[in-house]
Formats: structure tokens, C-alpha cells, sequence
């Protein structure tokens, strides 16, 4: 609803597909990190009948289920404004990178003892935020120069951001839990 009165007077429907796509990948990411970082009670996650890439696969899909809710609406929304094309692209980038930066937290789960105390967080930066970065920064600037028709400037970013998350998925392999 916010956005609703900002959008008019600072740039339209144009800044929406570059903002969907940041929503996207931020709440995956932080989604993923809260529900596997400092993986509590491992050995009972150990002991489950399901196996444990299909429960990986579980947690992705549970950390980026609400962050395509936003995509629909968002890309909706530009579509109703009459570039479903934008829209589509949109759609498609925003759920491969939410994907994307959901797998990064997803793979790699650090298992903890149990602790009856919340532990400070550690303020260093973590090589997973960095990866997240790799993956957000040029596919929001690559859907911001499309958005605004600078489609041989914007289409390179996209495809860089693609071509990150393809290396995600296929060169993270989850870590063995001891």
C-alpha cells in the first residue's frame, strides 16, 4: 500500500521489476538463514525417515514460498500496467533468484549443539551474505536498465545473474553432517 502512493511520484511502474527482484532474493536469503542457520538437534533431524537432500529441498521450498507471494503481486501489478513482457521477465528472474539465495543458506547448514541460551551473532561477514550480494546486486541492476529500456545494458546483468545461480546449484554441494 506504500508503494501504491510512492511509486507515482518517484518512478512508476519502472522501479518495480528491479525492487521484486531485490524482495525476492533478501527475504529468501533471510528466510533460509533463519530456518538453517545454527541447525538445532541435528541427530534428531539425522533419525527422520526422510532423507536428508529431500529435507533440503523441503527447506528451500518453505524459504521461498513467501517471497513469490510478493513476486505474484509485484509482477501482477506491472503487468496490469500494461507491460506484461516486463512482467513475465520479471516473474522469472525474481523466482530463479529468490531460489538462488535461498540454496545458498539451504546448503550450506552448520549443525550446533543444543543451547538453552541465545548466542550473540558473530558481526564478520559471511561468505554466504557475499555469494547472496553476487547474485542480487547485478540482477536488480540488470532489471532496472530493462525497466527502463536499456536492454543492451540490462540483459548482460540478468544473464550474469542467471549464469551465478546456475554455478550455485550446481557447484554448492550440502555439506555431510557429521
Amino acid at each position: 500500500l506504500p508503494m501504491a502512493v510512492i511509486l507515482p511520484k518517484t518512478g512508476g511502474v519502472r522501479l518495480l521489476p528491479p525492487a521484486t527482484l531485490f524482495a525476492a532474493a533478501i527475504f529468501s536469503f533471510v528466510i533460509a538463514e533463519v530456518a538453517c542457520a545454527g541447525e538445532v538437534g541435528w541427530d534428531l533431524v539425522r533419525l527422520s525417515p526422510t532423507p536428508e537432500p529431500r529435507l533440503r529441498w523441503i527447506k528451500l521450498s518453505a524459504c521461498v514460498v513467501l517471497p513469490l507471494i510478493v513476486v505474484v503481486a509485484l509482477s501482477a501489478w506491472v503487468a496490469l500496467a500494461g507491460r506484461p513482457g516486463l512482467a513475465f521477465l520479471t516473474f522469472i528472474t525474481s523466482t530463479i533468484c529468490a531460489a538462488g539465495c535461498a540454496w545458498v543458506g539451504v546448503v550450506t547448514i552448520k549443525p550446533s549443539p543444543r543451547y538453552d541460551l541465545i548466542q550473540a551473532p558473530n558481526p564478520s561477514i559471511d561468505p554466504r551474505q557475499l555469494l547472496a550480494m553476487a547474485i542480487l546486486a547485478p540482477g536488480t541492476a540488470g532489471m532496472a536498465l530493462i525497466s527502463y529500456e536499456r536492454y543492451a545494458l540490462g540483459l548482460p546483468f540478468v544473464g550474469a545473474t542467471l549464469l551465478c545461480i546456475l554455478g550455485c546449484f550446481t557447484l554448492l554441494e550440502p555439506r555431510q553432517q557429521a
